[in-house]
C-alpha cells in the first residue's frame, strides 16, 4: 500500500507496532531535490534543501535500497511485504506501484537506473547457490513495458552502478557515454571473483614464475599447475 504523495501524506496516522527492520534511517538516495531514505518499516521523501519528510509507502513491512530514477519521476525499492523481498517500482505522481520480480529469494537489492529507464539490481535469483549473487536488469514502464528481466553477463557482484561521463570527454579511450562501477565479491564468502570458475578477466597478465620447490610448483598468476623449465633466477 501506497501512501498518498506529497507532504499531505506525513498526516496520515501514525503507526505504533513493531519495526522488523534493525535499524531507523537507512539507505539514503538523492536525485534531483528529493531524498530518499527508509524508516520505521517504510520509504520516506524530503528535499534536499529541508523541510518535512512524507511516508511514501505505509507497508509496515521492512524495506530496502530506493533508488530514484534520475527524471525524478519514479522510484524502486525492495520490499518484504509479501513475504520474500521483492522489488517493486512507483510513480511519484500518483503513488501507483508496480510488482517487478516474483523471485522468492532470500536477498534482493536496487542499485540504480539505467538511462533507458531501467531498474538495476542483484540477488541470487535462480542461481544455484544464495552466494551467486548476479546483476539484473528489469525493465519498467519508463523503458517500454515492465516484467522483462536479463542477467547480466559480470558473475558475481554484490553491487553496481551506472552513470554517464558528464563532461563529454572520452571514457577509457571509447568515448563519452555510460560508465559503470561493479563490486566484485564473492557473495557471503568475501573472496576475490578470480576465484570463481567462470571469471573471464578484460585483459591477460603474462604468468609469473616461480622458485620450484618440488616436482610440480603451482602458479598464484595462472591459477593452475605449470612445470617451469628451469628455474627463475
Amino acid at each position: 500500500m501506497l501512501a498518498a504523495p506529497g507532504p499531505a501524506a506525513g498526516r496520515a496516522e501514525p503507526y505504533y507496532g513493531p519495526m522488523a527492520s534493525p535499524g531507523y534511517l537507512r539507505f539514503p538516495h538523492i536525485a534531483n531535490d528529493l531524498v530518499a531514505f527508509v524508516a520505521a518499516d517504510d520509504v520516506w521523501l524530503a528535499p534536499v534543501a529541508g523541510g518535512r519528510a512524507w511516508r511514501f509507502t505505509a507497508d509496515d513491512a521492512q524495506a530496502a535500497t530506493p533508488r530514484l530514477a534520475p527524471d525524478g519521476t519514479q522510484l524502486a525499492w525492495v520490499s518484504a511485504k509479501d513475504g520474500s523481498p521483492e522489488i517493486y517500482v512507483a510513480s511519484l505522481a500518483d503513488g501507483t506501484s508496480t510488482r517487478l520480480t516474483y523471485w522468492g529469494t532470500l536477498s534482493a537489492r536496487v542499485s540504480g537506473w539505467t538511462p533507458a529507464g531501467e531498474v538495476l539490481a542483484v540477488s541470487a535469483a535462480n542461481q544455484p547457490f544464495f552466494h551467486y549473487v548476479r546483476a539484473r536488469v528489469l525493465t519498467t514502464a519508463l523503458s517500454g513495458s515492465p516484467g522483462a528481466e536479463r542477467v547480466l553477463p559480470f558473475g558475481p557482484v554484490s553491487d553496481l552502478s551506472l552513470g554517464m561521463s558528464g563532461d563529454g570527454t572520452a571514457v577509457g579511450g571509447r568515448g563519452a557515454g555510460p560508465v559503470g562501477l561493479l563490486t566484485g565479491t564473492f557473495g557471503s564468502f568475501n573472496t576475490d571473483p578470480a576465484e570463481w570458475k567462470r571469471y573471464r578477466p578484460r585483459r591477460s597478465f603474462p604468468m609469473r614464475r616461480v622458485r620450484p620447490t618440488g616436482p610440480r610448483v603451482r602458479s598464484s598468476a595462472c591459477s593452475r599447475t605449470c612445470r617451469p623449465s628451469s628455474p627463475t633466477r
